[in-house]
């Protein structure tokens, strides 16, 4: 994959509208961001509204269900047991 800078808008349209489809059902996902310190994950490829639940934690629910489908926590690297 080509890591330059985009350089028109229309080369960003290109990247993302030439991606590959997924053909079978969304494997829940979680994804660790290290520059961002964070985790994000899914369990569902529905479109989500954000809630911010406080400072490290914000929930996606469903726009259609309501149902929690993901989420993101911040400070992963802060975290102590």
């Amino acid at each position: 994959m080509n890591n330059a800078p985009f350089t028109t808008p229309d080369s960003f349209a290109d990247l993302v509208l030439n991606q590959p489809r997924r053909t079978g059902p969304l494997v829940p996902t979680a994804y660790f961001d290290r520059e961002g310190d964070c985790v994000e994950f899914f369990t569902s490829d529905e479109d989500f509204r954000a809630e911010r639940k406080d400072d490290r934690i914000t929930l996606y629910r469903g726009r259609i269900s309501g149902v929690f489908i993901g989420g993101r926590i911040e400070e992963i690297l802060n975290v102590r047991d």
